[in-house]
């Protein structure tokens, strides 16, 4: 590991614990959240470095404390199904994430045939019908990374005919026939991105087993020694803080589209602006708005985080952002603004009216304008679309340190020109993730590809064919592994076939088998 390398690990950690020094849940422990009976039941979150945590779920507790870095883990005794619950955690003040089911956990990943919803791909009737309250979903929030990461982004959420639709089809149909077949709680955990290599999902250790993707572990590597030049930003919320030589920045306005050099940008920028204060203000809860951001972002004022929108909120890139400040929290003549923006997809940046952006007392017509005179600064770069390991390192290593039954994996329509390769590179992934996720051979469902392509008169070779022989060769060696067959949901002429019932169905009959015969 280079010193480069070592130094961007030790930046990211201890930015992290700036701004996590509140007491917290890791993302995955939301309210309405599955978690696996039976199994030990790892849960985390972060806290100021050496604050003692107490966590407890269902009569079980356990103790941790806050590492260095602020992060904490505990495992509790194995649950059966069962719930609701409480999941709380008491540290100098108590949280709680509530209506926690503990049942049967599947993590569904792939590209697109497994991320399309249900509104696309079911109807109007299909949804009417979901309302099954012991069936979730955890929807991924798309990102990217060139380390693995500790946060999953998304939210849990139940099934019901107002979320339905925005479910995987696939997923939703798995789970609605296994919680049907098993009469316990059932979560699954969606990260799927359309158009993605099977490169993207392995991580490095995978990579670096073939030899043939020695070009793949070069360019990983290039990739996170330029975490180097990664900016430190601890402080950067602090009112002391000279951000005089930062750029002028649009607000409100998309970064991509104001001219600095970010045209395609996805990654972190801090905000920050100065604006006078009343002296009866001082004393009186005060609102912060800012109109929508681009895409996730925390708010602070003179120091004090005051507010933080991101995936857990439906539509949040384009919600307002409205965040209250406590009486007594700005004590001179000026207060500092400092918002942390993540941009992940869109254009980046407060993207609302310029008079949403305001800051006034509550409940009054007074307030001090906010549109304009901001400035910022770049602090982290994500890597473009399409690199090895990025998806990987986002949105499946966070959900390595909490336990699952199996996994449901939908890929390959990306792949299928490298039918040998694909053999090759599925094994390492199947091996890799079992690995991070240390508990033994889970089972592992692949979902095969359909017919698809031009009809022909006469036999000949195929390459969907052969690549469907890749995944059963590659199924049929690997332990508690399983292929989902899909011919005859196919369409000749759709690489997306809209028969996601018959995919998720199928695929709950092998888990049926694999997992619980």
């Amino acid at each position: 590991m280079s010193a480069r390398f070592r130094l961007a690990c030790l930046l990211l950690a201890t930015a992290s614990a700036l701004f996590a020094a509140e007491l917290r849940f890791d993302g995955m422990f939301t309210d309405h959240a599955v978690v696996q009976r039976d199994a030990p039941l790892r849960i985390s979150g972060t806290a100021a470095a050496g604050q003692v945590v107490a966590v407890s779920l269902a009569g079980s507790r356990g103790d941790a404390v806050a590492g260095a870095d602020g992060a904490w883990s505990v495992v509790l005794p194995a649950l059966p199904a069962g719930g609701p619950y409480v999941l709380a955690a008491v540290g100098p003040e108590r949280i709680e994430r509530i209506d926690i089911l503990v049942g049967e956990v599947w993590f569904c990943s792939g590209q697109s045939n497994m991320a399309v919803t249900l509104a696309n791909y079911g109807g109007a009737s299909e949804i009417a019908q979901a309302d099954c309250p012991t069936v979730r979903v955890y929807s991924t929030w798309y990102g990217r990374s060139v380390v693995p990461v500790r946060e999953a982004e998304g939210s849990w959420r139940i099934c019901t005919p107002a979320d339905a639709g925005s479910f995987s089809a696939v997923a939703y149909h798995f789970a609605r026939r296994l919680q049907r077949e098993l009469g316990v709680p059932v979560g699954v955990v969606v990260s799927a991105v359309g158009g993605t290599a099977i490169s993207s999902w392995l991580d490095r250790a995978a990579l670096a087993a073939d030899p043939g993707k020695a070009h793949l572990v070069a360019e990983v590597d290039r990739l996170r020694a330029a975490l180097g030049d990664r900016i430190d930003d601890r402080g950067f919320a602090a009112p002391a803080h000279d951000d005089s030589a930062w750029t002028a920045m649009p607000a409100p306005g998309p970064w991509e589209k104001a001219g600095l050099g970010l045209d395609r940008f996805d990654g972190v920028v801090w905000m920050r602006r100065t604006v006078p204060i009343p002296a009866a203000w001082r004393d009186q809860e005060l609102e912060l708005r800012l109109g929508a951001i681009d895409d996730r972002d925390v708010a602070y004022v003179d120091g004090v985080r005051v507010g933080s929108m991101g995936p857990e909120t439906p539509d949040h890139w384009k919600v307002p952002r409205a965040y209250g400040v406590p009486a007594g929290t700005i004590a001179g003549e000026q207060a500092t603004i400092a918002i942390r923006i993540t941009d992940k997809l869109g254009d980046g940046g407060f993207i609302g009216a310029a008079d949403g952006m305001s800051l006034g007392p509550v409940g009054s017509t007074e307030s001090v304008a906010l549109a304009g005179g901001w400035r910022g600064r770049v602090v982290e770069t994500f890597p473009e679309p399409g690199m090895p390991s990025e998806l990987y390192n986002n949105l499946v290593a966070p959900w390595t340190r909490t336990s699952i039954r199996g996994v449901l994996w939908y890929q390959g329509e990306s792949d299928a020109g490298n039918p040998q390769g694909y053999r090759r590179s599925l094994s390492d992934l199947i091996r890799g993730w079992r690995s991070a996720w240390s508990l033994g051979d889970v089972p592992f469902l692949v979902v095969q590809l359909p017919e698809y392509g031009a009809v022909v008169d006469q036999p000949g070779e195929s390459g969907w064919a052969a690549f469907r022989e890749a995944q059963a060769a590659v199924a049929g060696a690997e332990p508690a592994c399983g292929v989902v067959v899909t011919m005859g949901l196919g369409d000749p002429a759709d690489i997306h076939p809209r028969n996601k019932r018959g995919v998720g169905e199928r695929a709950a009959l092998q888990a049926l088998s694999r997992a619980y015969g």
